[in-house]
């Protein structure tokens, strides 16, 4: 495994991660790193490693390469909670099957932000000092968010409150005020309430996912969504928008596909799922067929050899035989596993 793929030999007297001068030669590439010079692993002793933003990330198992023997610039991401998580997670004494894996990939976290939660807490309690009856109105939200451990699911209630907060102080919100992270919660509170009666909303149902649907749909499919903002550092990633007179979040981008493959005596097993589905046509019935199983946390079977592909597919043509008009692109092919 080579995360780090074609990666350019630079001086690394520079700082990679901030604009450097274009007219200095210091700064010039000087061709490309051999293979055995980048990050990699063969036949990791923990039988496992998860696909990251970072190449150290994704090899940061037992065995895996140590990222102080490489030039800094070929790590820039750096460590993250979602890779952190899966060493946890993964790390575990256990022999791994691919549907132990398949449910393990969908108990993800999110970051959580020791600093703001200390932050918070900080201004609660002085607050309290001068203010009794505003720091008690926010004595039961605080008290779940102190309590989470950062599980995203459908069903939590901290996870609305910690990822509406961030989003909020990432937006300024609050800035101005004698106790600015205070003032953001409360207004994420006072926000739900308003749009939903109730402060305790789950994540299911602000986070939503609606694939196209066809023209003749009375109402366009509406699934809670488990993924969470890329800053978060989730596992799934799933960035989702307000449309106009809503309370909930619509998805729009995000990861376009999660996979996870099993490679075993008997062969690859593999399994995928695609969030926002195989066809952007809403006539084409990959278009949402999916959209359920993301909702249900769930995979689908994907054939890896030529003859599973085969015995997969409900039709054959070649290229150009058929027009785009959402019954399939030119050279397209189809499956009943949509491979």
């Amino acid at each position: 495994h080579v995360p780090a793929g074609a990666v350019p030999r630079r001086d690394p007297a520079f700082d990679r991660g901030r604009p450097v001068d274009g007219a200095n030669p210091a700064t010039a590439w000087d061709g490309y790193h051999a293979i055995d010079e980048l990050p990699y692993l063969y036949q990791p002793r923990a039988g496992w490693l998860r696909g990251g933003g970072s190449p150290f990330a994704a090899t940061a198992v037992p065995g895996g390469p140590d990222a102080t023997a490489y030039p800094a610039y070929m790590d820039v991401a750096g460590d993250r909670a979602s890779a952190a998580w899966a060493r946890q997670v993964l790390g575990a004494d256990t022999v791994w099957t691919a549907p132990m894996l398949a449910a393990a990939v969908f108990r993800g976290r999110v970051r959580m932000d020791d600093a703001l939660l200390a932050a918070l807490v900080d201004e609660w309690e002085r607050a309290g000092v001068v203010d009794h009856l505003r720091v008690e109105a926010l004595d039961e939200p605080l008290a779940t968010l102190r309590a989470w451990d950062g599980t995203l699911h459908e069903g939590s209630v901290a996870a609305t409150h910690w990822i509406l907060l961030g989003e909020a102080l990432r937006a300024g919100l609050g800035a101005r005020a004698d106790y600015p992270h205070l003032a953001a919660l409360e207004a994420v509170l006072a926000e739900l309430r308003a749009g939903w009666g109730t402060a305790a909303v789950p994540w299911g149902e602000v986070n939503r996912l609606r694939p196209p649907a066809p023209a003749t749909a009375a109402a366009p499919p509406d699934y809670p969504a488990p993924g969470a903002p890329a800053w978060t550092d989730a596992a799934f990633v799933f960035e989702a928008v307000r449309p106009p007179g809503e309370q909930r979040r619509v998805g729009h981008a995000g990861h376009s596909w999660v996979g996870i493959t099993a490679f075993g005596p008997a062969g690859v097993e593999a399994h995928t799922v695609l969030p926002f589905g195989q066809s952007a046509y809403p006539s084409s019935p990959h278009a949402s067929d999916q959209a359920p199983l993301y909702a249900e946390q769930g995979f689908k079977p994907r054939p890896f050899s030529r003859a599973a592909v085969r015995a997969a597919a409900v039709e054959s043509y070649a290229p150009g035989a058929r027009g785009a008009d959402g019954t399939g692109d030119a050279g397209e092919t189809r499956s009943r596993n949509d491979t």
